[in-house]
C-alpha cells in the first residue's frame, strides 16, 4: 500500500470521528435545554391527624395550620409558607412552581385561640414530572402544661366496706396518684367531696397545670377523714395511662370510660389494692426452718411527703389464734420496710400475716397481707429415680431425674452436676460432649450436704463417618475429625479373591489410595478413632464402598432363541443408555451361554470386531481408538450387532450406544439471577443449565411433572394455574438429569362489586355512647361487603363467597375505608375483614370502602351511607339519656340527622328523601300519644307526617319517657331514641 493511500484513509477516519463528536455535542445541548425548562414542579401536602387512646384529647382541637417548605441546603436556604383553615386541611394543600430539590416540610397546628398545639415534619425530594406528594403526621407538643378531667361515679352497695362507710360518713376524697414516682400527680392535694357530690353518686375530677407527657401510669387513691388529722387511705383503683397535651384537656376514651364507674365488685378489689406492695417469706437455717419463719415487706405510703408512724405486724393460725404479740415498727421514711421473725411454729398448721399502719396522716384498714404460710418440712436424703447406663458415645445425652426425701419436703428442688467436659441442660438433660470417665451428682437445693453420686460412666469417642470419592490420583477417603482422638486406624478390604485387609495408621482425617485398579472390584474402607486411654476408643465406622469401572453392556442370552427374543435381551442390556467417551472403553459381556451355540460375533458399525466360541468372546472391550468407532463429531451414535449360530441357524440383534467427545458429568439447573422460584402467569421464565465439565452442544430433554400446572419448552417454563411443579433437564447422551422445584402463581387481574346484588339496607345507623339510641334491627348495624364482591385472577377464575372459594383468596386482598366529606362532617367506621360497622358517636355521612390487592392495579369501591340519629329540643341536641322538661310548658322535639334538624315532610324536604317514617310515644307505647290519667301530657302531631312534634307536660307527679321510633319504608322498626324526663 502506498503512503498516499494510507494518508487518505487516515484523513477519512478523522473526518468521521469529528462528525460523531459534533452529533453527540448537539444531542447533549438539546438534553440540557430540555432539563433547564423543568426546574420547578408542583407539590401536594397531606396532613394526617393524630390517633390516641386512654385518657387523652379524643381529637386535636385544631382551627388552622401553618405549612412551610424549607430548602435543605447549607447556605441561603429559602422557605415558602402557606396558612390554611381546618376545613381546607382535609384536602391536599398544594404549592405551585416549587424549585427542584430536597425540602423539609413542616406543619404547625393552632387552636381557636391561635395557640400552637401540634407539630409535624417530613422530608420531600421535589422532582420534575413526578407526583410530588408527602404525608405529614402531626404529633402533640411535648413542652408545657395541660389538664384532664374524669367523671367518677358509683351506685348503691349491698355490703358494707371502707368505701361505703366513708360515703355514709360524708368524708371521702380522691387524688390522682403517680405510680412510677410514688406520689400524688404533680403534688396535687386531695379533692374532698361535698355533700351534693356524694348524694349525686358521682363528681368530676379536674386537675390543671399538669406537665406534658405522652404516657404516664396513674391510679386514683381514695381517702376518708373522720376528723381533721385522721386521714386514712381506704382504696387504690386500677392503673391507667394519662396523656397530657399542652393547652388541651384530656378525657377518657371509650376504652376507659366504664373503668371510672365504681361497682361493688370493683370496690372490693380497690380496697385489697392497698395491701403491702411486696411481702416475702424466708426460713431459718437448718433445723430452725421447721419452726421459724421470717416475714419481710415494703409498705406503700398513705400520702405524699415524709411522715412518721407505726406499723403493726402479727401472725394468726388457721383457727384465728394470734401467735405472739403484735410487732411494732416506728418509722420516719417514705416507705415502711422491715422484717420480723416468728418462732415456735408447727409444721402441721398454716398461718396468715396481718398489717395495720397508723401515722400522722391517718391509718389503714387491717389487711391480711399473705395467707397459707407454712414452715418447712426439711430434706433428709436424695435418690436417683433414673437408671443411668454405664457407657455412652460422645455427643449423646441422657435425662436424669432425682427425688428428695421425704416426698412431702417443702423444698423438693435439686441441682444436677457432672465432671468437666459435659454439661447439664435444664437441670435434667446431661450432655456428654467429650470422651472421658464421668460421674453425675444430684445435690439438694435446700441442704448442699445432702447428695448422691452415680457410678462411673464411660463416654467413648464417636465413630467417624467415612466418605469416598474418585479423584485423578485414585480414591479419596475422608472422615470427620473426632475431638480427643490422637490417631485413626484405616482398614481397606475388597470383594475380589485377593481380599486380605490392609491396615494403615493415620494422624489426619484424609487419605488418597493410589493402589486401585478399575476392573470392577469394589473396595470397602472403615475408620476407628483412637485415643491415649484405649478404654475410650470409638467403635469401627460403617464401611464406605467405592468402585470405578468402564461403561459396559452385559447381555444375558435367552433360553430359547428367536429373532425377537435375542433382540429383547439386547435391548434390556442397553436400557440404561450406555455411552463412552474419549477417556473410556466399553466392555461387552455375554452371560448364560448355550452349549448348542457354535459361534458368536460382535459387529461395530457393520464391521466385525470379535468372533469365536463363548470363551473367546464372553468379554471384549471397545477402546476409543477402535478404527470402526464413529468419532466424527462431538456426539455420535454407533450401531452394535450381536450374532449367534445355533443348530445351523444365525440369529442377530442390533442396538445403539453413544460416543461423546467428553463426558459432561452431572447437570445443574439454575433460575435467572435475582428472581425467586415462582413463575407468574403470562410471564414465562427461561431456565439455564450447566454441567460439571462445561461440555457444549449437548442434547437436553426438558420435562414437567405436571404440564397442566406449568409446561416447559427448551427450558422456557410457562405457568398455567396455581400450584407446584418439578422441571427436569436430562442429558440425552448420558441419562444424567437434574430437577428444580418451582411454584406457579396466577395474579389477581380484576376486583368488582356485583351490582346485581343489592345491599340489605340503603344505610347504616351509628350507635350513641350516651345510650339514647337503641338499634332495633340488626340489618342496620353492619353489613358484610365480602358477600357482594368478586375477585378474578388472570386465568379467569372467579373467587367469591357465593362460589365457596373465598378463603383461598382472602389473604391476597386488603380492605380499607376512606373518610369522605359529607355536609362538612366526617363519617367514621370500623372495617374488619370486609364487615363495615359505624363506630360509636360517628358523625355520620358517607364512607367509601375499598378492596385492593398488591398484585396488580385491581381495585373496587362501595359507597356506604352512615346516619347518626339524635333527638333535639329545638336546635339543641339532647346528649345522654335524660333531659329536664318543665311542667305546664310547651316543648318541641325534632329528629336530628348528622348534626342537623330534619325538615318537615314535603316533596323536597330532607325528611321525604330519607325514605323513613316516624312515630312518637310516651313510655314505649307506640301509637299512644297520651300519658297519665289525671295529669295529661299530649303530643300534638300526626304520626308519619312530620319530623318534629310539640307536647306539654302537666304536673310533677309523672315521669314519662319520651320515645321516637324510626321506621323503614315497610314500617319495620329501625331504631328508637329515648329520653327520660327529670323534674
Amino acid at each position: 500500500m502506498t503512503k498516499s493511500r494510507i494518508l487518505c484513509i487516515k484523513n477519512c477516519v478523522i473526518v468521521l470521528i469529528s462528525l460523531l463528536l459534533l452529533i453527540t455535542s448537539c444531542q447533549q445541548t438539546e438534553l440540557e435545554a430540555i432539563v433547564s425548562t423543568k426546574t420547578t414542579s408542583n407539590v401536594k401536602i397531606v396532613i394526617d391527624n393524630i390517633g390516641s387512646r386512654t385518657i387523652t384529647p379524643t381529637r386535636p382541637n385544631f382551627n388552622s395550620f401553618s405549612i412551610s417548605l424549607t430548602e435543605n441546603v447549607e447556605e441561603n436556604a429559602k422557605t415558602i409558607s402557606k396558612n390554611v383553615t381546618f376545613a381546607e386541611s382535609s384536602l391536599p394543600v398544594e404549592f405551585d412552581s416549587v424549585k427542584i430539590g430536597l425540602y423539609t416540610v413542616s406543619v404547625d397546628a393552632f387552636d381557636e385561640k391561635n395557640i400552637k398545639v401540634a407539630h409535624g415534619e417530613s422530608v420531600l425530594n421535589v422532582q420534575a414530572n413526578s407526583d410530588n406528594s408527602v404525608h405529614v403526621k402531626l404529633d402533640y407538643l411535648t413542652e408545657g402544661t395541660g389538664s384532664f378531667k374524669v367523671d367518677i361515679s358509683w351506685g348503691l352497695f349491698s355490703n358494707e366496706n371502707p368505701f361505703t362507710k366513708a360515703l355514709k360518713a360524708g368524708n371521702i376524697g380522691f387524688v390522682a396518684y403517680d405510680v412510677e414516682n410514688k406520689c400524688t400527680l404533680n403534688n396535687a392535694e386531695i379533692t374532698w367531696l361535698s355533700a351534693d357530690q356524694i348524694n349525686s353518686n358521682g363528681f368530676t375530677y379536674i386537675q390543671t397545670g399538669v406537665p406534658a407527657t405522652k404516657g404516664k401510669v396513674i391510679s386514683f387513691r381514695i381517702y376518708t377523714n373522720t376528723d381533721e388529722n385522721d386521714i386514712q387511705c381506704i382504696a387504690e383503683t386500677f392503673t391507667t395511662v394519662i396523656q397530657i397535651i399542652p393547652n388541651l384537656t384530656s378525657t377518657p376514651d371509650l376504652n376507659e370510660e366504664d373503668n371510672f364507674i365504681i361497682t361493688e365488685d370493683r370496690v372490693n378489689f380497690y380496697v385489697k389494692n392497698v395491701n403491702p406492695s411486696t411481702i416475702k417469706v424466708t426460713y431459718g437455717e437448718g433445723a430452725e426452718a421447721s419452726s421459724k419463719i421470717n416475714i419481710s415487706w415494703k409498705y406503700p405510703k398513705l400520702s405524699n411527703g415524709n411522715y412518721s408512724g407505726t406499723l403493726y405486724v402479727y401472725l394468726m393460725n388457721q383457727n384465728g389464734v394470734q401467735i405472739e404479740d403484735k410487732h411494732k415498727f416506728d418509722y420516719t421514711q417514705d416507705d415502711v420496710t422491715g422484717s420480723v421473725v416468728f418462732k415456735g411454729l408447727s409444721t402441721s398448721e398454716t398461718y396468715s400475716v396481718y398489717f395495720y399502719n397508723e401515722c400522722e396522716t391517718g391509718y389503714s384498714t387491717v389487711l391480711e397481707g399473705l395467707s397459707g404460710i407454712k414452715t418447712k418440712i426439711l430434706v433428709t436424703g436424695i435418690n436417683f429415680k433414673t437408671n443411668i447406663p454405664s457407657s455412652f458415645t460422645m455427643g449423646s445425652y441422657v435425662d436424669i431425674e432425682a427425688a428428695v426425701l421425704p416426698s412431702n419436703a417443702s423444698n423438693s428442688s435439686y441441682t444436677l452436676s457432672v465432671s468437666d467436659g459435659s454439661y447439664v441442660s435444664g437441670n435434667k438433660t446431661v450432655v456428654f460432649n467429650n470422651a472421658g470417665k464421668y460421674r453425675v451428682t444430684a445435690t439438694s437445693d435446700e441442704n448442699p450436704n445432702i447428695t448422691i453420686t452415680s457410678s462411673q460412666i464411660v463416654v467413648k469417642l464417636a465413630a467417624p463417618i467415612v466418605k469416598t470419592s474418585i479423584v485423578d490420583e485414585g480414591f479419596l477417603i475422608e472422615w470427620n475429625e473426632i475431638a480427643g482422638a490422637t490417631k485413626y486406624i484405616l482398614t481397606k478390604t475388597n470383594n475380589s479373591a485377593d481380599n486380605a485387609p490392609k491396615i494403615i495408621e493415620l494422624t489426619s482425617n484424609i487419605y488418597i489410595d493410589e493402589d486401585t485398579n478399575f476392573s470392577g472390584v469394589t473396595y470397602y474402607y472403615t475408620v476407628q478413632a483412637i485415643c491415649d486411654d484405649r478404654d475410650l476408643d470409638s467403635a469401627v465406622s460403617a464401611p464406605s464402598a467405592i468402585a470405578l469401572a468402564c461403561p459396559a453392556i452385559t447381555i444375558e442370552l435367552p433360553n430359547e432363541f428367536t429373532d425377537v427374543s435375542l433382540k429383547a435381551s439386547l435391548d434390556s442390556a442397553t436400557a440404561n443408555s450406555p455411552y463412552m467417551t474419549e477417556k473410556d472403553s466399553l466392555t461387552l459381556n455375554i452371560e448364560n451361554p448355550d452349549s448348542s451355540i457354535t459361534e458368536y460375533a460382535w459387529y461395530l458399525n457393520g464391521q466385525i470386531i470379535a468372533s469365536g466360541n463363548y470363551d473367546a468372546i464372553k468379554s471384549i472391550t471397545i477402546t476409543p481408538d477402535n478404527a470402526y468407532l464413529d468419532i466424527s463429531s462431538i456426539e455420535t451414535s454407533n450401531t452394535l450387532m450381536l450374532t449367534v449360530v445355533k443348530d445351523g441357524y444365525t440369529y442377530s440383534a442390533t442396538t445403539y450406544f453413544r460416543y461423546i467427545e467428553n463426558d459432561p458429568g452431572k447437570i445443574y439447573i439454575s433460575l435467572p439471577s435475582g428472581r425467586g422460584d415462582t413463575v407468574v402467569y403470562n410471564e414465562p421464565v427461561q431456565l439455564s443449565y450447566t454441567t460439571d465439565n462445561l461440555v457444549n452442544n449437548i442434547e437436553i430433554r426438558w420435562t414437567s411433572s405436571d404440564s397442566n400446572i406449568a409446561s416447559v419448552d427448551n427450558g422456557i417454563v410457562t405457568a398455567h394455574r396455581d400450584g407446584s411443579v418439578d422441571i427436569t433437564a436430562t442429558i440425552v447422551a448420558t441419562g444424567e438429569s437434574a430437577t428444580i422445584s418451582l411454584k406457579t402463581f396466577i395474579p389477581i387481574s380484576e376486583i368488582r362489586f356485583d351490582e346485581a346484588k343489592q345491599l340489605p339496607t340503603e344505610y347504616l345507623v351509628a350507635p350513641l355512647s350516651s345510650g339514647g339510641l337503641e338499634i332495633l334491627n340488626s340489618a342496620y348495624t353492619s353489613v358484610d361487603l365480602k358477600n357482594y364482591v368478586k375477585v378474578i385472577t388472570a386465568d379467569g377464575t372467579i373467587y367469591s363467597v357465593e362460589n365457596q372459594n373465598w378463603d383461598k383468596i382472602k389473604d391476597r386482598v386488603e380492605w380499607y375505608a376512606s373518610e369522605n366529606d359529607y355536609n362538612n362532617l366526617i363519617s367514621k367506621v370500623e372495617l374488619l375483614n370486609g364487615t363495615i360497622t359505624p363506630i360509636i358517636d360517628s358523625l355520620g355521612g358517607n364512607a367509601t370502602v375499598f378492596l385492593k390487592t398488591d398484585e396488580s392495579d385491581a381495585i373496587a369501591s362501595k359507597r356506604i351511607e352512615i346516619r347518626k340519629y339524635t333527638m333535639k329540643e329545638g336546635n339543641d341536641t339532647i346528649n345522654g339519656k335524660s333531659i329536664r322538661f318543665r311542667s305546664y310548658s310547651d316543648h318541641i322535639l325534632n329528629l336530628g340527622l348528622n348534626g342537623s334538624n330534619v325538615t318537615t315532610k314535603d316533596s323536597n324536604s330532607t325528611f321525604n328523601k330519607l325514605g323513613i317514617y316516624l312515630d312518637w310515644c310516651f313510655n314505649g307505647n307506640l301509637g299512644e300519644h297520651e300519658y297519665g290519667v289525671t295529669d295529661l301530657s299530649r303530643l300534638k302531631f300526626s304520626p308519619y307526617d312530620a319530623a318534629e312534634t310539640e307536647f306539654t307536660l302537666k304536673g310533677n307527679g309523672t315521669y314519662p319517657t319520651i320515645d321516637l321510633y324510626i321506621l323503614d319504608q315497610s314500617r319495620n322498626k329501625v331504631c328508637r331514641l329515648s329520653c327520660q324526663r327529670l323534674i
